[in-house]
This record gives C-alpha cells, sequence and structure tokens, in this order.
C-alpha cells in the first residue's frame, strides 16, 4: 500500500521575501492554492522573491501531463507573479531532473526567473542578491 500524502505547502514571510515548504506527492490543485495563498498576502508584489524548498515533495511522482498542467497554472498567474524571482531548492538529482524539465515547460508561460539549487545557502544568496 502506498503511503503518500497529498501535496500540503507552508507559505512564510520573511523580511523582503517568501518561502514555501512543500511535502507529500504533487497535486495540480494544491498547487494552484499555493499561488492563491501566496498572491493574496498583503506584501507579496508583483516581481516579489520566492524560496520554494521541494525538499520533502515527492517530485519523482510529477507526470508529463502534470507539468504541462502545472505550466497552464503559471501561464494563469504569469502576471501577478511578473519577473519574480524563485529560487528551489532540492535534494536529489531525481529532483533536481524533473524542475529542470518543468523550466523547459514553463518557459514562455511567465516571466519568472527560476533557478534550482541544492544548497540552501545558495538559494538565499542568488535570491536576495541586488547586484544583477
Amino acid at each position: 500500500m502506498d503511503d503518500v500524502v497529498t501535496m500540503r505547502y507552508v507559505v512564510r514571510e520573511h523580511e523582503g521575501w517568501f518561502s514555501v515548504e512543500t511535502s507529500g506527492e504533487p497535486d495540480v490543485v494544491v498547487w494552484r492554492s499555493f499561488f492563491e495563498e501566496l498572491l493574496a498576502r498583503p506584501h507579496w508584489r508583483r516581481g516579489g522573491r520566492l524560496l520554494v524548498d521541494h525538499t520533502r515533495l515527492e517530485l519523482g511522482r510529477l507526470s508529463i501531463d502534470e507539468v504541462r498542467l502545472l505550466s497552464e497554472v503559471a501561464k494563469e498567474y504569469g502576471e501577478r507573479f511578473g519577473a519574480a524571482r524563485l529560487a528551489v531548492l532540492v535534494d536529489t538529482d531525481v529532483k533536481f531532473g524533473v524542475v529542470r524539465m518543468t523550466d523547459v515547460y514553463f518557459k514562455g508561460k511567465w516571466e519568472v526567473v527560476a533557478l534550482t539549487f541544492r544548497d540552501r545557502d545558495e538559494a538565499l544568496a542568488w535570491l536576495l542578491d541586488d547586484g544583477d
């Protein structure tokens, strides 16, 4: 029997940026809820900064069809995200590859600039860098 829990997330606000920790099995409906919750936050601004921690999310279970659906969700929310900066944190090669694959499907759907990291400190350094 499969004991994987449906996707869960926790959104946190920090000084000038946000983070979300995901866990469980990916779910497009829950992903949409996460976007809605984040974008409804009073301090979220178009072009904001977000650390997405997928180290506890079972990304290897994400199908190509789900990736396509997620890319359509990204397109739907693209205007509200603007040129946001997303640092995506993963902990395995499989997750790294899945996130890179989603980059291909998301290209042209929104202006978000996203990079994938395995090290939290590196992710935060890039996310919070104002030098570029």
